[in-house]
């Protein structure tokens, strides 16, 4: 139980700092303690609640023109999703996501200066079908936020638009693991304890996201991924 908190503390921060990587952070962690497929469901409950309390201090400057393909995308991709979950291999599936994870990074990190994403329906189509596959493992902010970085007009858009976004993918996400069976009255336990130990780590991280300047963020943003693709890899 120790470990849990300390793990759900860490991503809840993370969250803060960047607008995603609590799903990511804690999947890639979570699955060391506890069963894979507890672990996803755990998190899907959780990332409705840590999305919400971030969104809702900046919900004002949601854009929503920019959400609405991101999010309708995603909804069809975590539905295909849904069924790779309980069917394919997890060790196959982490070293692919965090290979992929690293390889983001590495090209948005050096490159970003010279590609222009522009705010589209058709780049939020690919963003959102991107995010929403995987976002069936609640690592769906990668796609999502290398798009809404360059599509949305400052940090403030940017974490709202983030947050709304996956709020709405997560509470799709929670009902398809209902509706796969993979909600007990342990996972909705182990839920209740988490978030006894995100809000309050939330209201802490959000005053340091207020003090961080747009450059900052980026850093934040792309080392995170890079970061997280290594913990996927080697964390199995």
């Amino acid at each position: 139980m120790f470990l849990y908190v300390g793990i759900l503390a860490a991503a809840a921060f993370v969250q803060c700092l960047t607008g995603f990587g609590f799903g990511i952070f804690a999947a890639a962690l979570l699955p060391l303690i506890m069963p894979f497929k507890n672990a996803v469901a755990i998190l899907a409950i959780l990332s409705v609640a840590v999305n919400f309390q971030l969104g809702i201090r900046v919900v004002r400057r949601v854009q929503w023109k920019v959400l609405f393909p991101v999010v309708l995308c995603s909804f069809v991709a975590q539905t295909v999703g849904a069924k790779l979950l309980f069917s394919a291999d997890e060790e196959v599936l982490s070293t692919v996501l965090g290979l992929v994870l690293i390889g983001l990074a590495v090209f948005f990190a050096f490159l970003k200066e010279r590609i222009s994403i522009q705010a589209s329906v058709r780049n939020g189509i690919l963003a959102g079908l991107c995010g929403g596959i995987l976002n069936t493992f609640n690592v769906g902010g990668p796609p999502i936020v290398i798009y809404y970085l360059k599509a949305c007009g400052d940090k403030e858009e940017y974490l709202a638009t983030v947050q709304a976004t996956f709020f709405i993918t997560s509470v799709y996400n929670c009902f398809l693991h209902i509706l796969w069976g993979n909600v007990t009255a342990e996972i909705l336990w182990y839920a209740a304890v988490g978030l006894l130990v995100v809000i309050p780590v939330i209201f802490l991280g959000f005053r340091v996201f207020q003090k961080i300047s747009r450059s900052q963020l980026n850093v934040l943003v792309y080392g995170m991924i890079a970061a997280m693709g290594v913990i996927q890899i080697v964390a199995k």
